[in-house]
C-alpha cells in the first residue's frame, strides 16, 4: 500500500481514486464532489479509499455487505477481555513430543 504525492495528484498503488490540486494548497478529492481539502486531508482521503478496498475483501470472505462489517468491527465488544498472561490452549514444551493429531496433519 503506496501513496504517491507528485506535482497536482495524489494517487495510490490498490484504488482508483485519485486527489489533484484544486489551488492555493487546496485539493478536490475523486470521492468527494464539491469540496476541497488540505493535503493532509487529501492524502488520509486517499489511504481511507485503499483500506476500504482491502476491507471489501474481508467482507466478501465474510459474506457481509461492507457497512455491516465495518459497523460490527467498530462497534464495542461485548465479551470480557482475557487476563493478561492467560492462555487458552496449553503451550507444548520443547521438550515433548507432538501429540498424535499434530503428527498426523
Amino acid at each position: 500500500m503506496a501513496v504517491h504525492v507528485m506535482q497536482g495528484l495524489i494517487t495510490a498503488d490498490l484504488t482508483e481514486h485519485q486527489a489533484r490540486s484544486a489551488g492555493s494548497g487546496q485539493w478536490a478529492v475523486s470521492y468527494l464532489p464539491g469540496r476541497t481539502v488540505g493535503l493532509d486531508q487529501a492524502v488520509a482521503a486517499i489511504q481511507l479509499a485503499e483500506v476500504t478496498g482491502e476491507a471489501m475483501g474481508y467482507a466478501e470472505l465474510l459474506e457481509l455487505p461492507l457497512l455491516e462489517a465495518v459497523g460490527g468491527a467498530m462497534a464495542a465488544s461485548t465479551w470480557r477481555r482475557p487476563k493478561r498472561g492467560r492462555r487458552y490452549w496449553p503451550r507444548r514444551r520443547e521438550d515433548e513430543s507432538p501429540s498424535p493429531a499434530e503428527s498426523a496433519g
